[in-house]
């Protein structure tokens, strides 16, 4: 994903886990000088295909450095069961012009 651009992005869960019970969910982004945290009010869950898909917007793409980006989800259903995804790696890249258009 680019600095300054809004990317969709989708994790696919490997998992049984009825997204109907789900209370919470944290996703969050981490590099070595940065971190943000998308809770489940900007995430669209499809439940057939086991997918949650949520947006950055430029100013938060921004607050990252070109770097690696690791990405976790923490969920947590009704019943109080917690989990936790696999850590998945993305490139944050370069753009020649910074800031928000």
């Amino acid at each position: 994903m680019y600095r300054g651009t809004t990317p969709t992005l989708e994790l696919r869960l490997k998992t049984l886990i009825d997204f109907n019970e789900i209370d919470k969910v944290y996703i969050t982004l981490a590099s070595m000088l940065n971190e943000l945290t998308i809770s489940e009010d900007r995430c669209t869950f499809d439940n057939e295909n086991k997918t949650i898909q949520f947006t950055l917007t430029q100013e938060e793409t921004l607050s990252f450095n070109v770097s690696t980006v690791e990405i976790q989800a923490r969920i947590r259903l009704k019943d109080g069961k917690s989990y936790a995804t696999s850590i998945a790696k993305a490139d944050m890249l370069k753009i020649l012009k910074d800031g928000v258009i």
